[in-house]
C-alpha cells in the first residue's frame, strides 16, 4: 500500500516558514522561500499537522485536561511585503539553530526581537486582532502576547483548547505546554520513536488507526513517513526498526 504524501510537507511545519521563525518549527535558510510551499493550501496543511498533533496528544493523556497553550493566530505570509522583510530579518541574525530547537526560551526570546522588528517595520497582523478581540470576554491572562507574528501563550483547558481549533477562524494553529514539540515524529506521544510506534505506523497503513477528524490524519499521515521520502509504505516501519535496534547496538 502507497500513499504518496503532498511535497509541501518537509518539515513539521512548512506553512509557518517565515513567520517561521515564530514557533521554530522549520527555519529552512533560502529554500524556506520557494514559492510552493508558501501557499494558502501549504500553510493550511501545516497547520492541519500541527492541530492533528495536539488533538491526539491531549487524548493520550485525558488525566491532564489543562495546561499552557500557545495559539497561533498568524500574519499572512504570502503577502510579498511580509516575506521580504521577514527573510531580511532571519537571514542577517545569527541563529544558534542547536538551542532554537532545544531551548524554548532561547527561541521564544528570538521570537520575541523578531516580533518586535516586524511591528517597526509597518506590519500588522489583522487576524491576530480579531483573535484577541475574539476572546476578550474570558478574560484571558497571556503569559506571552506577541500580537505581530501572532503568537499567544496562556493557561486553557483542553476543551477550550479544542473549541479554539475548531471554531475560531482566527486561529490556525494549537500547541500544548505552550511551546515547540520536541518530537513529531511519536504516534503514542511518549516522548520518543521506537517500536510502540512502528507498532502504530502499521495499523495505520492496515487502515484500523482510529483518527477522530481530517487534523488527526493529517498528523498520522505525516509521522507514518518516518524515512521523510514522502511515501507512506511498509519501508517507514522497517527503516524505523532497523534504526531503533542499530541504536540498541551501538549505545
Amino acid at each position: 500500500m502507497r500513499k504518496k504524501l503532498k511535497t509541501r510537507i518537509i518539515s513539521a511545519i512548512l506553512s509557518a516558514i517565515t513567520a517561521v521563525s515564530l514557533t521554530g518549527i522549520s527555519v529552512l535558510g533560502a529554500s524556506a522561500f520557494d514559492n510552493e510551499y508558501i501557499s494558502k493550501d501549504g500553510m493550511e496543511l501545516g497547520y492541519s499537522i500541527l492541530n492533528g498533533y495536539t488533538k491526539m496528544r491531549m487524548k493520550s493523556n485525558p488525566q491532564k485536561n489543562s495546561g499552557n497553550i500557545a495559539v497561533y493566530s498568524g500574519v499572512d505570509i504570502t503577502n510579498p511585503y511580509v516575506l521580504t522583510m521577514g527573510g531580511v530579518y532571519i537571514l542577517s541574525h545569527h541563529i544558534d539553530f542547536d538551542d532554537f530547537f532545544s531551548d524554548n526560551d532561547y527561541a521564544m526570546n528570538f521570537i520575541s526581537k523578531f516580533d518586535s522588528y516586524m511591528g517597526k517595520v509597518g506590519i500588522k497582523n489583522e487576524n491576530s486582532k480579531k483573535f484577541v478581540d475574539s476572546v476578550s470576554d474570558k478574560k484571558i491572562n497571556f503569559s506571552t502576547q506577541l500580537n505581530t507574528v501572532g503568537i499567544y501563550i496562556f493557561e486553557a483547558t483542553n476543551d477550550y483548547a479544542k473549541d479554539l481549533m475548531e471554531n475560531n477562524p482566527y486561529v490556525d494553529f494549537v500547541l500544548v505546554d505552550g511551546k515547540v514539540p520536541s518530537n513529531m515524529k511519536d504516534l503514542n506521544f511518549d516522548g520518543v520513536t521506537d517500536l510502540k510506534d512502528a507498532e502504530l505506523m502499521q495499523h495505520y497503513l492496515a487502515g484500523d488507526l482510529e483518527l477522530a477528524d481530517d487534523d488527526e490524519a493529517s498528523y498520522a499521515l505525516y509521522a507514518t513517513d518516518y524515512n521523510k521520502d514522502k511515501e507512506i509504505n511498509i519501508e517507514d516501519v522497517t527503516d524505523l526498526q532497523k534504526d531503533y535496534y542499530n541504536n540498541k547496538v551501538n549505545s
